[in-house]
């Protein structure tokens, strides 16, 4: 519980940049749907298409198709999965590309 806290203050710090920010949230979003908790995972997620960048884009889109998925929504999780194959990874750090 303490992690999900610190992390909720940590994205929305004014320290960080916004797409750091909203990687933050993407991660916290995987933390609460680890502990079944699917509603405020999908809430962490809301808000955050503007905000992130390729990574973070890349991961939101697979939190989101993950949720669909485990909450018996299927087609919604295939459009989510498809938006993947869209996302530019040339904006990426290549760093963070690299096995």
């Amino acid at each position: 519980q303490e992690a999900l806290k610190l992390g909720g203050r940590l994205a929305d710090s004014r320290d960080l940049p916004v797409h750091l920010g909203a990687l933050i949230r993407v991660n916290l979003s995987e933390a609460l749907y680890n502990l079944g908790r699917w509603d405020e995972a999908w809430r962490c997620l809301e808000e955050l298409d503007d905000k992130c960048d390729a990574l973070g884009t890349a991961g939101m889109l697979n939190q989101r198709c993950w949720i669909m998925a485990h909450t018996n929504r299927a087609d919604e999780a295939f459009k989510f999965r498809d938006g993947l194959s869209l996302v530019d990874h040339q904006r990426s750090p290549a760093s963070l590309l690299r096995p």
